[in-house]
């Protein structure tokens, strides 16, 4: 995880990504529902889903990527389950994932100079 390396641009961009990645569920969801794929009109219960999104902590550190992921991970669920789909195996993996990048001491550092192996 880019996070766990203090990567934190790459990982607050990945991060975002799967917000994206939820908000195109929820579209393809509600063109189901709606029965098109012509986005003319908005203003439909899916909507909320971009408000349930938007109360992600904003990823700007290791700690608030990691909270993220959770977050937009849980409204993915809750997305899925409203529509009687359960993911085999669910987000335990995920899960624990997250709490070893949480509790690792940081890899790397923020100095160019270290990295080019200068002093």
């Amino acid at each position: 995880m880019k996070a766990a390396r203090s990567d934190v641009l790459i990982g607050a961009h990945l991060t975002l990504g799967l917000a994206r990645h939820v908000l195109v569920a929820a579209i393809i969801l509600r063109d189901h529902d709606e029965r098109t794929s012509h986005h003319r009109y908005g203003g439909t219960a899916h909507d909320a889903w971009a408000a349930r999104l938007a109360t992600a902590p904003t990823p700007h550190d290791r700690a608030s990527i990691t909270a993220a992921i959770r977050h937009y991970t849980a409204v993915l669920g809750d997305l899925l389950a409203e529509r009687g789909i359960t993911p085999r195996g669910g987000p335990g993996p995920l899960w624990r994932l997250l709490d070893a990048v949480d509790s690792a001491p940081r890899i790397g550092c923020c100095d160019t100079a270290d990295r080019r192996g200068g002093g």
